[in-house]
């Protein structure tokens, strides 16, 4: 899949997640889709042309680094890098930022999407590392396909839908404060 699907993904969980959230605000909303997109890309960090290796220095010497050392879809690809990836977010969280205790769960959503798309492209992903490298999937979606794009525009759509429901409880919640 390219970024641009892994994006849309990581943006329909994140405005799910915010949507089912208790206490639906604004900017809890917009830290959680952020965060959310940011984890659908990170597992793609093994791809020096990726959308997120591309988006500033550090995580192009990053990509370099990770491509040097490890295949796509490979390592960065599995269950054991994203446990890596949300234990290090929630113990930064934990320490230093305990006002973004949400934001592990929320890179930990949208690297999940990551691998469930990845898991329909024809190569698959390993989902069993280290105790079997062979890699698994559901489906034949070629990246960059018709199939593909056809894939992304429901969640476009449905992410959309769910950014417009936000809006609109946000929007009743200001009225309802001028009214009361």
């Amino acid at each position: 899949m390219t970024g641009k699907t892994h994006l849309s993904a990581g943006l329909l969980v994140g405005a799910v997640l915010a949507v089912s959230s208790q206490d639906l605000n604004i900017a809890s909303a917009a830290f959680t889709i952020v965060a959310t997109s940011i984890g659908s890309l990170i597992p793609d960090i093994d791809h020096t042309q990726s959308m997120i290796s591309t988006s500033n220095k550090t995580t192009r010497i990053a990509s370099a680094s990770l491509s040097a050392v490890t295949k796509h879809r490979g390592f960065t690809h599995t269950l054991v890098f994203l446990a890596i990836v949300v234990g290090l977010c929630n113990y930064i969280c934990t320490h230093y930022f305990p006002q973004y205790s949400s934001l592990s769960a929320a890179i930990c959503a949208g690297m999940l999407s990551h691998l469930l798309l990845d898991t329909l492209n024809e190569k698959g992903i390993m989902w069993l590392w280290p105790l079997s490298k062979h890699p698994f999937h559901v489906a034949c979606v070629r990246t960059g396909s018709q199939a593909e794009k056809v894939l992304r525009f429901p969640l476009n759509i449905a992410a959309s839908c769910c950014v417009v429901y936000i809006l609109y409880k946000y929007l009743l919640q200001i009225i309802n404060r001028f009214v009361a």
